[in-house]
């Protein structure tokens, strides 16, 4: 093999080179058309043990085949009978599926025994099979497959064939003939049109069906340029130059990173981050790179708030109210959030802060990023909630300004505590002690009482 992808192709060779190019397109094509039409229902009305087939499965290359059963498993496999002779090629191991299915395409003539005519059942799938013809035999297949299955049983291995056996043979046979025969048109054997047969009405597979045909007589076309003396002598150089070139580019694109499944949502994020200034041109993290980093969650929009500026404006109730929205994921039965009962300073920040949130979110739209953080409007059901414990009402009191269980509200401001430590430390990267301060006495503000008890069976008992 090393040594046929030394020789360099001839310029005679390079019709072959066509036809290998466009047999490989149509072959991918064909493959993936009959994966997905063999299980169609109507397909399925159709293929009925005693269809005749054109298989072409390792060394049986275009060969008539009688469907004697389909075998219903994870991949349908069909069970059919196909003719052979004692000069049918052995099959080489060493040869890829691709080689057998070009050298059938190349072919214009279905396979017809030389010899004593003989027989055999194989198990093929569905990319084996390139023709459903029109003509289906009456026929008993289970007394076939008995009688194919009997004489495989050491004692029964000089039995002759079973009648039925005979028949289905003498059938296939006659058939080949058939559509061998160039002379006749009338009785020809006809093969099933996926389009007009079958009735297609998936667009996509319309079209998918419509280039298949297109190659195919493309196929056609190069068919001159394979009937020379010593075709797949000289045939095999080719193919195994292109098949290696073919698994080197394979080889070379799972080595890349256009391979992995997420990589283009990785290079939309990286674009992201870019336009914001969070990494630069060589993909070095920035100063808002590494205030993202400290967070825990809402990355982008809490490191917007922090370097906006638009934390350090506010008191040290209205951060924690205002950071509320970013943990709160409970429904209310009542409005909680009455803008009347909020300071003005707080107001303006929750304008503020679902511009940028807005700002994110239709950046991340256009660039076709989908992230969890950004599939929900903020949620600001607990601001006048959390504002009024951060000021120091007792839990008892802000019961009463919302129909929330209890332990949610719990639950919030402990996660909310976390939120503020995040963006403490964040404080303390850029430099900023005044907002590293507002942090630390929203912290304070948030963290006591019944809340952050330890236990509540523990406080009980003291």
């Amino acid at each position: 093999m090393a040594e046929l992808c030394r020789q360099q192709i001839s310029s005679y060779m390079l019709p072959l080179v066509k036809f290998f190019e466009c047999a490989c397109a149509y072959l991918q094509m064909q493959q993936d058309i009959m994966n997905h039409i063999m299980s169609s229902a109507k397909l399925q009305k159709t293929l009925i043990p005693g269809r005749i087939l054109v298989i072409t499965y390792r060394q049986h290359i275009n060969k008539l085949a009688l469907l004697l059963q389909i075998v219903k498993s994870k991949q349908l496999k069909y069970k059919v009978l196909v003719l052979t002779d004692s000069a049918t090629a052995k099959d080489d191991e060493t040869k890829e599926d691709l080689w057998y299915y070009m050298i059938g395409l190349a072919q214009d003539r279905l396979f017809l025994p030389l010899s004593a005519t003989g027989h055999d059942v194989l198990t093929v799938t569905s990319e084996n099979i390139f023709e459903i013809s029109a003509k289906t035999l009456k026929t008993n297949t289970d007394i076939i497959m008995s009688d194919v299955e009997k004489r495989q049983m050491e004692r029964f291995k000089d039995a002759p064939p079973g009648q039925t056996c005979v028949q289905a043979v003498q059938e296939l046979h006659k058939l080949t003939l058939l559509a061998n025969d160039n002379t006749r048109s009338s009785n020809k054997l006809e093969y099933l049109h996926f389009i007009v047969d079958l009735k297609i009405n998936d667009p996509q597979l319309y079209h998918k069906l419509e280039k298949m045909y297109e190659l195919k007589d493309r196929i056609i076309d190069y068919l001159p340029s394979t009937q020379i003396p010593n075709f797949e002598q000289q045939f095999a150089t080719v193919f195994t130059r292109k098949f290696l070139e073919q698994q080197k580019k394979d080889l070379e694109f799972k080595l890349s990173n256009a391979s992995l499944l997420l990589y283009p949502d990785y290079e939309n994020r990286i674009t992201l981050l870019k336009r914001l200034n969070y990494v630069d041109s060589q993909n070095r993290v920035q100063l808002k790179g590494r205030v993202a980093c400290e967070m825990g969650m809402n990355e982008l929009l809490i490191t917007e708030l922090v370097l906006r500026n638009i934390l350090t404006k506010l008191k040290g109730a209205e951060v924690a109210a205002l950071l509320s929205a970013l943990v709160f994921r409970g429904k209310s039965r009542t409005e909680t959030f009455n803008e009347e009962e909020l300071t003005a300073d707080l107001k303006k920040a929750i304008a503020t802060m679902k511009e940028v949130h807005n700002e994110i979110a239709n950046l991340e739209l256009s660039l076709g990023i989908q992230t969890d953080e950004f599939q929900e409007d903020l949620n600001f059901g607990l601001v006048h909630v959390v504002y009024e414990w951060a000021s120091n009402k007792p839990f008892a009191e802000i019961m009463e300004l919302t129909d929330i269980q209890e332990g949610i509200i719990v639950r919030c401001i402990q996660q909310l505590n976390e939120t503020i430590c995040d963006v403490r430390d964040a404080a303390r990267i850029i430099g900023d002690p005044e907002l590293q301060n507002k942090m630390e006495e929203a912290s304070t503000a948030v963290k006591r009482d019944i809340v952050f008890a330890a236990s509540l069976y523990t406080l009980g008992e003291n």
